[in-house]
């Protein structure tokens, strides 16, 4: 089982002392892929903590500290992908798993590679912005978000916030490096690589 904490830290809109507990939650009923969290009702939306994660019955994710989201329906997402050329140890079909948490005021995406009841991967990801598009016309959907909120009035001066594109391949999400570097540069004035500035 991976154990996570994350940020500890209530979401803008929910305070988890004062808003009503709604128990335990099913967020995905997949036959392979099961997860479940508790849910606390906000103002605007459920935010669920306790999540675990569970392959075919088998528990191999959990965090017990941070705040995730559903994004009012749209997540999670689960898909089946062909991961046995990236990760040798997997089986002929793998499954991709995000979900959006609260970091530091910030929705962010985690996203987990899982097969033969572990974790290949776990990483985070920005929140996509929707309308997604074949942005580079390279006959491939981009998915596009940065880590924190762009600032649209004075997109040079503030921190470092790269704006980072992924396709939806085979293996799952990956990194358009040369898509993302352009959309930086045309966005903040300069490329210093695919990480923010320090939080």
């Amino acid at each position: 089982v991976v154990k996570c904490s994350l940020i500890p830290k209530d979401p803008p809109h929910i305070t988890y002392e004062q808003d009503k507990e709604l128990g335990l939650q099913w967020l995905a009923k997949h036959p392979v892929i099961q997860i479940s969290a508790e849910g606390v009702a906000g103002q605007r939306e459920t935010a669920y903590r306790y999540l675990n994660v569970l392959y075919n019955g088998h528990r191999l994710y959990s965090d017990s500290t941070a705040y995730f989201s559903t994004q009012n329906g749209l997540l999670p997402i689960i898909r089946a992908i062909d991961a046995q050329d990236k990760y040798p140890e997997a089986d002929s079909i793998a499954y991709e798993v995000m979900l959006a948490f609260w970091y530091n005021d910030h929705l962010r995406l985690k996203r987990w590679i899982m097969s033969k009841q572990q974790v290949l991967k776990a990483d985070t990801l920005p929140l996509f912005k929707g309308n997604h598009s074949d942005v580079d016309k390279d006959g491939r959907v981009e998915f596009i978000g940065s880590y924190f909120p762009i600032n649209k009035r004075n997109l040079v001066s503030e921190r470092y916030n790269p704006v980072l594109a992924y396709e939806m391949l085979e293996h799952g999400l990956e990194l358009d490096s040369t898509l993302s570097y352009q959309l930086t540069e045309r966005h903040m004035g300069v490329f210093k690589g695919f990480k923010p500035m320090s939080e």
